[in-house]
C-alpha cells in the first residue's frame, strides 16, 4: 500500500510539472534567446549581468534589481553604459510576459517584418531617425528604400554609417482587448560615432491600423 501511495504521488507530481511547463510556454515568443530566458524565468531574473549605472549613483547587475530602479530613474548616458543596457532588454521583455495576458491566435510571421518596414511610424518612439521623418515620409521603406530589409519578424536598416534593427520578439495581449500586441526590441547604433540606443517597446493592436506606433512599456 505504501509503495502504491508513493507511486501515486510521483505520478501526480509529474503531471503537475507537465501542466506547469505547458502553461509557461503558452506565450507566442518569436526570439530564441527570449524563449530560453522565459523557460528559466526565475533563473534569468537573478542571472548576473554587467553592472548598469543609473544617474542616481546606483547600479544593478540582474533583472530583479534593474526592474526595481528603471521605473524611478534614468541610466547614465555614457556609451559603454548604453552598450550594457542591451543586456537588460530581456528583463523588460520578461516583465511584459509575466504581466500580459497570453495571445492564443495564429501569427503570420513572414509578414511581421514587412509590416515594420512599410508601416512603423518612426516619429512615435525614441530613435535616431525620427528627425528625418515628416508627414509624408515616416517609415523605413519611405526614408531608406534601398537600405532597409525585412526578414520574417525583423526589419534592418544598414548604411555606411548606421545600423538599426527592430525585431518582434513576442506577441501578447497587453491592453484591454483580444487583439494581439507586439513586443519589439530596438538596437540603434552609429558605425562611425558614439551613438547607441537599445529599447524594448510595445506596438498595440498592429492588425487594426495601417500605421504602427511603438510606445514605451507602461508601468504595471
Amino acid at each position: 500500500m505504501e509503495r502504491r501511495y508513493l507511486l501515486y504521488i510521483l505520478i501526480f507530481g509529474l503531471l503537475c510539472s507537465c501542466s506547469n511547463s505547458d502553461s509557461l510556454h503558452e506565450h507566442v515568443i518569436m526570439d530564441e534567446n527570449l524563449m530560453a530566458a522565459y523557460k528559466e524565468f526565475d533563473k534569468s531574473n537573478k542571472a548576473i549581468r554587467s553592472p548598469l549605472l543609473f544617474s542616481s549613483g546606483a547600479s544593478v547587475n540582474n533583472c530583479d534589481s534593474y526592474m526595481k530602479l528603471i521605473s524611478r530613474g534614468e541610466i547614465v548616458e555614457a556609451v559603454n553604459n548604453k552598450l550594457v543596457k542591451s543586456e537588460y532588454l530581456v528583463c523588460d521583455a520578461l516583465r511584459v510576459l509575466s504581466q500580459a495576458a497570453r495571445f492564443t491566435g495564429k501569427i503570420d510571421t513572414e509578414s511581421v517584418g514587412l509590416r515594420l518596414l512599410d508601416n512603423l511610424d518612426l516619429r512615435y518612439f525614441p530613435n535616431s531617425l525620427g528627425r528625418l521623418a515628416d508627414e509624408d515620409s515616416f517609415t523605413l521603406k519611405a526614408l531608406f528604400p534601398k537600405n532597409s530589409v525585412a526578414n520574417e519578424a525583423t526589419v534592418t536598416l544598414d548604411t555606411a554609417d548606421w545600423m538599426l534593427t527592430i525585431k518582434v520578439v513576442a506577441v501578447v495581449l497587453a491592453n484591454n482587448n483580444t487583439t494581439e500586441d507586439w513586443v519589439i526590441q530596438l538596437a540603434d547604433e552609429s558605425k562611425s560615432g558614439n551613438y547607441r540606443s537599445y529599447e524594448t517597446l510595445l506596438i498595440y493592436d498592429p492588425v487594426l491600423s495601417d500605421v504602427l506606433k511603438a510606445e514605451r512599456i507602461p508601468e504595471y
